[in-house]
Formats: structure tokens, C-alpha cells, sequence
């Protein structure tokens, strides 16, 4: 059953390998005086000069059945040899045998049926043969001399080239002797290793253990050129082995190679994301503001790590605003301040996390208290309002306040979420160092649209007293209010006495007649500003 990780990892490979040493090589070119040490005979095979190769000796066969044998060819690769026989000569063969008791015919042997009194030279392939003797045999009536024996030795099987990686999909190449590393999701849950035969036929066998030194003796599983298989998810080292064998797994074996598997788990990804106004304020998601300073706050999981920080106006984050990678930290919480923002916008952020070996953690894209990372940026306040008109309201003291609305930024763009402020007083009022008197208030407004006709009644005011205004419009940014409407005196009908209109008569008069007194009551008049009541008296009606 495949594992399924959901971690990254990163593979750290390391060659090591465990060397064998093969047998000597047979070069033998009889000028040692009679039969080679090692080599047998039956007793007449003599020393000759009669006819040589190279330089002055060789082996003569002067009589029928007379042979030769050779030490025991430990993985031989090619045998060659010289041969000298006057002409017609038939009768002479290359034996084998694995027990020196037991001969067959090489196959192939003799080439030549008929020297013609010269040497010539003889190649046959042994690279299918594993410790042999090779018996040089006359069997004809010719003499023959042998001469300049040369057998090579079958180089062991080796790994030549060597893949590894993730899955069948994701490998690179290993370079013999240097660390190889390289990312892995493992959602497989596999590691695969692949090689290249040698030129041999051999037979791979592996082993997937905790055990460094070579381990592998023919009773692991065999292969031809890869190995595929579930892999364990930790932080300890595992050792893959792979060893040749050639001769379909029986022959010689050749070096095993040793692959050093270490597992490092990714960092954590940056947490407690926080972004900050210039005045240390705490920005909330999408909070819009007139900032141009932002600082990106966030808390790095451990030591050693580097963070990565991208700003862009756009969610894809396609293109981006800037982007910057820092040194190695140690462990805490950390920011980075970005440059300055100059248009207006949303903008988002991300950050992650690398260690030392290049694992990246996955991106941070939430604030710590809630909410993507991203905020408004709106540098440009509304327009100051220039046509300011103050009238009698149409209740007693009341003033009504008529403007033409501004835009978002300046007079462009409908405001939604801001509000207007007003200030006013008995004295005028040129500028906002004549303020410091003057009553005011605010009024949210949720959605104002650029050069809408606006109005509002100011009430509670002495009814008949002129009263000077000023107002000024903030955006959905709490602090990006525009200039008040006074600024330069341009208000000029801002102005107004308050509406004062005639008290009501008053109802339910009665007359109450006692002796020499007239009683009279009424209804209070409820005006505020009532002043007197005036009774006129008259005997006539």
C-alpha cells in the first residue's frame, strides 16, 4: 500500500561505495623456460625455439595428445592466442572445463582448419564462462607451437549511470561523490532509482535498509535496472543498496553501491500575520487607509529561516508591486516595511518561509486576527465643497444647508461609508483657526454620488440670529477628510439668520368675573423663544 505524504520533503543522496577487487590477469608469452608456473601439462609439451611469435619462445605439441592447461580463469572476458602449423594441418582444439577433469570443445575452436606454416592469431569470447580452465590439445599429426596467450579478465558489473527522485516522472541525475538532493511532495509515496546496465549480462540486487555498510549477498531481490518502492517518512537516515552480479546472478559480483536517504522535513509556514499603518495602527482586512507606510509583521516558526514577501494590487498576484527575500533568522516575530504606496488601490500579501537547504513552507494568506492578508490604499480626499448655501429652515430656529456633493478622490468617484462634518457659529467663520468656538457635528453618510444635490436642517438655533457654516467631506478613510468649505472665503451665501416665525395665539382664553376682578387663563404658547404675552383690556366690545 502506497504511503501518502503530505509534508515535503528534502532527499539529501550520498554515494558511498564498498569495493571488491577482481583476479589477475593471464599474459604469457613462454620466455620463462618450459612450462608457465601454474599451467599443467602430461609430461612432453616442450620449450621450443624452432618457431616463435614474440620474442625468441613458445610451447611446441610434437606428438598427438599432447595438451596444455591454464590456472583457473577466474571470470575470464576474451582469450587470444598465436598459432604456428606447417600445411594441411586440422587437428587441434580448445578445450574447457570448470573441474580440470571434465573437458568439452570450446565452442568456435579452432577458427583456422589450416595455419600454412605462419602464425596466426586466435580470439574467442569467454564473457559467458565463471572459473575455467582452458586445455590447448593436438589431436592431428601436425606439430604446432602456441605462443603469446593473453586472457583478460571480465571487469566486475558496475552501476554506470544513476537516477533518483520522487516517481518514475520527477528524477535527476546522480553525480558519483557528491551529495544529490533534491524536493519531494511524495504524494506517491515512492522513491525510484534507475541505472544503466553494464556491458555484461548481470543481475541487480537491492536492499532498502537502516544499516550503512554494504549488506547485499544474493538472497535480497533481484532487478534488472530499477527499483520503485514505498518509502518510509521520518527524519532518521535509510540506506538503498544496489549490488551487480553478472552471468544471470551467479557469476562474479561487482561493487555495491550505497545511497545515504536523509529526510528534512519543510519548515512551518510564517503565522500571527499583522499589517500596520504608519502611526502603528493595526490595519484589519481590506481596512482602507491613507498610509503610505505599511509594515508586513509575522512570526517565523523556528531558527535559520529565511521568509519570502510578495505585495501585489492584484489577487494572482500577476504582476507584483515588489517582492523581497531576506537573510537567515532566528526564531520570532518579524516585519518588513514596504515602499512607500503611491496608487491608490487594494492591495494583498503573502509570505513563506525557506531553510537552509531550500525547503519552502507553504504561503501565509491570512491575517492572525482574521481575513485575507490585503488593505485599501487612498491617498486623495475628497474635493472641498465651494457652493455652500445657507437658508431660513422651515421650522422655527432652523437654518437649511445646501451643497453640491464631491467625489471619492477629489470630485471623481461616488463616496460610500464616508461622512460630512459641519461647523457653525454667530461669528464668521474664514478658516479653521476662527473655529475653536463653533459648535459642530458629524453625520454619516453611506453613499454619496459626485455632484448629487445635498441638503441638511440645522435646528435648535435662536430663531432670527444669523449663524455662519462650513462643511467638509471625509471618504470611507476616517482621517482623509477634504478642506472645509470656508478655506478661502468662497462661501459667500453660507450664511443665514435662523428662521423666526410669529408665535401662535393662544387657545382657551377664559374670563373668571370676582367682586372687582376679571380672572383670565389660557393655553401656554410653547415657543422657546416666547418673550411676553400682551392682554388688552376694554369695556367696550
Amino acid at each position: 500500500m502506497k504511503l501518502k505524504i503530505k509534508t515535503i520533503l528534502f532527499l539529501i543522496i550520498i554515494f558511498v561505495p564498498v569495493i571488491l577487487y577482481g583476479a589477475d590477469i593471464i599474459n604469457e608469452n613462454f620466455e620463462g623456460g618450459g612450462t608457465p608456473a601454474g599451467w599443467t601439462n602430461n609430461g612432453p609439451v616442450t620449450w621450443s625455439i624452432t618457431h616463435a611469435n614474440s620474442p625468441t619462445h613458445s610451447e611446441s605439441f610434437a606428438k598427438v595428445a599432447w595438451y596444455l592447461i591454464t590456472p583457473v580463469l577466474n571470470y575470464p572476458a576474451a582469450l587470444t592466442y598465436w598459432m604456428y602449423a606447417s600445411a594441411g594441418a586440422s587437428s587441434f582444439n580448445i578445450q574447457y572445463s570448470t573441474n580440470a577433469a571434465t573437458w568439452a570443445s570450446l565452442p568456435g575452436s579452432p577458427t583456422a582448419t589450416d595455419y600454412g606454416g605462419t602464425f596466426m592469431q586466435e580470439t574467442f569470447d569467454l564473457s559467458s564462462y565463471n572459473n575455467i580452465y582452458i586445455k590447448f590439445y593436438r589431436s592431428g599429426s601436425k606439430t604446432y607451437y602456441l605462443d603469446d596467450v593473453v586472457v583478460t579478465q571480465r571487469t566486475a558489473p558496475d552501476i554506470v549511470a544513476v537516477q533518483a527522485g520522487p516517481s518514475l516522472d520527477d528524477r535527476t541525475s546522480f553525480t558519483s561523490g557528491a551529495p544529490f538532493g533534491y524536493m519531494a511532495a511524495g504524494s506517491d509515496g515512492q522513491i525510484s532509482f534507475t541505472w544503466t546496465n553494464p556491458t555484461y549480462s548481470s543481475v541487480f540486487y537491492y536492499e532498502y535498509n537502516n544499516t550503512a555498510t554494504g549488506t547485499i549477498d544474493g538472497s535480497e531481490s533481484g532487478t534488472t535496472d530499477d527499483y520503485i518502492d514505498d518509502f518510509p517518512v521520518d527524519v532518521t537516515n535509510h540506506y538503498f543498496h544496489v549490488r551487480p552480479r553478472d552471468g544471470d546472478g551467479n557469476g562474479q559480483w561487482g561493487t555495491e553501491r550505497v545511497f545515504i536517504v536523509e529526510y528534512i522535513l519543510a519548515p512551518d509556514k510564517p503565522s500571527s500575520l499583522v499589517q500596520i499603518g504608519e502611526s502603528g495602527n493595526q490595519l484589519a482586512s481590506m481596512q482602507w487607509t491613507n498610509s503610505s507606510t505599511i509594515i508586513s509583521s509575522f512570526t517565523q516558526a523556528s531558527d535559520q529561516l529565511k521568509f519570502h514577501l510578495q505585495v501585489s494590487s492584484f489577487s494572482s498576484f500577476s504582476p507584483l508591486f515588489f517582492e523581497t527575500t531576506s537573510q537567515l533568522l532566528s526564531q520570532g516575530t518579524t516585519g518588513y516595511k514596504w515602499p512607500a504606496l503611491t496608487d491608490n488601490g487594494t492591495y494583498w500579501w503573502r509570505v513563506w518561509s525557506e531553510n537552509s537547504n531550500g525547503l519552502t513552507s507553504s504561503t501565509s494568506t491570512e491575517l492572525g486576527s482574521g481575513g485575507n492578508a490585503k488593505l485599501g490604499f487612498d491617498c486623495i480626499p475628497p474635493a472641498g465643497i465651494s457652493d455652500l448655501t445657507a437658508l431660513a429652515g422651515p421650522v422655527d430656529g432652523s437654518i437649511t444647508l445646501k451643497w453640491t456633493a464631491p467625489g471619492d478622490d477629489g470630485t471623481a468617484g461616488s463616496i460610500a461609508g464616508g461622512a460630512y462634518w459641519v461647523k457653525y457659529s454667530t461669528n464668521p467663520l474664514g478658516n479653521e483657526t476662527t473655529f475653536g468656538t463653533a459648535a459642530t457635528f458629524t453625520v454619516q453618510s453611506t453613499n454619496t454620488v459626485t455632484q448629487q444635490a445635498l441638503s441638511t436642517n440645522v435646528t435648535g438655533l435662536n430663531p432670527g440670529t444669523s449663524y455662519y457654516f462650513a462643511v467638509k467631506f471625509r471618504d470611507k478613510i476616517t482621517n482623509n477628510w477634504a478642506s472645509w468649505s470656508t478655506g478661502t472665503f468662497v462661501n459667500t451665501l453660507s450664511s443665514a439668520a435662523a428662521q423666526d416665525l410669529s408665535p401662535p395665539a393662544p387657545a382657551g382664553l377664559t374670563a373668571t368675573a370676582s367682586n372687582t376682578q376679571i380672572t383670565l387663563t389660557w393655553n401656554a404658547v410653547s415657543v422657546f423663544d416666547l418673550d411676553h404675552y400682551q392682554i388688552y383690556c376694554d369695556s367696550q366690545t
